[in-house]
């Protein structure tokens, strides 16, 4: 059976091969990369992340090469979750803009091809920007920094990033019809659901609050709660998942649960555990459903005669 591809899609991709700015872009963009990697690269040489001892050792240089790897992988993250969405938030707004929205309606397309095509044509584009710098990131997995098990988990969870932020973006895009107004959304959504983890795991590391918010007879999984919320709230925004994840996961050497001591009063009693999900692997499981769930109501939205 002969698979056909959308045809959104296919009309997104003749159109901008045809324009150079998309190529000119992408340069400037892999060129800002690979300065900010030399950067990483002279400070780590020349001892402000590793410390003012000149030796080489093999143990300094797996350090060193760890380090690139998890800075580069953060640029990439900030590439994909924060910059790629911005081309999908112009597929829809940009119809509305160029008043040609209502003439790709009249096709015999769904809202859910129209809204397929341009979520596909944003990630190919967010592909694009987390593909063409690879090989600085593979830079510090060549040099021995990080496991396989690492690499194709950095590689997952960006993917997962990018597909949440699209769709998020997309269907930011089909309740606005000003491309610069979406953008402010978009990005006022970022930053706020950062100050909220920020401030909610602030707020759940201070201990001394503790008794004031247990009850008397407080369970188990409730102490573990309060005292390790943190760690799943922080899985709610990609970019405190990602920096959390490193650090616990790599203090524990388990990527997908981690173990932590319940403190239940009394220095003579053992302390409980309890297995908490890592980080990145909680916002995975809600960026899923998530994006199924924006892509689904933006197909809904688009299908009104009033949009």
């Amino acid at each position: 059976m002969k698979v056909q591809a959308n045809p959104v899609f296919v009309r997104q991709l003749y159109s901008g091969a045809h324009r150079s700015r998309f190529f000119w872009l992408l340069s400037g963009y892999v060129l800002l990369q690979g300065l900010l990697i030399w950067g990483a690269l002279y400070l780590i040489g020349t001892g402000t992340f590793g410390g003012d001892d000149a030796r080489i050792s093999l143990a300094a240089i797996l350090s060193s090469a760890r380090q690139l790897y998890w800075f580069s992988s953060l640029l990439l993250l900030l590439a994909g979750g924060w910059l790629a969405p911005i081309a999908a938030i112009g597929e829809l707004t940009g119809e509305s803009e160029h008043r040609t929205f209502d003439l790709l309606r009249t096709t015999t397309l769904t809202s859910q091809a129209i809204v397929l095509g341009k979520w596909e044509m944003a990630l190919l584009n967010g592909l694009l920007l987390l593909l063409a710098p690879l090989p600085m990131q593979l830079l510090g997995f060549w040099l021995g920094g990080v496991t396989v098990t690492e690499l194709l988990l950095t590689q997952f969870f960006l993917f997962v990033v990018l597909m949440m932020n699209t769709a998020l973006a997309l269907a930011i895009s089909a309740r606005v019809r000003k491309t610069w107004i979406a953008v402010l959304i978009f990005y006022g959504i970022i930053l706020g659901v950062i100050a909220f983890v920020g401030g909610g795991a602030l707020f759940l590391s201070v201990e001394d609050i503790f008794p004031l918010l247990l009850p008397t007879a407080a369970s188990l999984w409730q102490k573990a709660l309060l005292q390790y919320g943190w760690v799943l709230l922080v899985g709610l925004h990609p970019l405190s998942a990602a920096i959390s994840s490193v650090s616990l996961c790599a203090e524990q050497g388990a990527w997908f649960l981690l173990e932590f001591p319940v403190s239940i009063g009394g220095p003579s009693v053992t302390s409980p555990t309890v297995l908490l999900p890592a980080p990145w692997l909680t916002h995975t499981l809600l960026a899923l459903p998530a994006t199924a769930f924006l892509l689904w109501r933006t197909a809904r939205r688009i299908a009104r005669p009033e949009v």
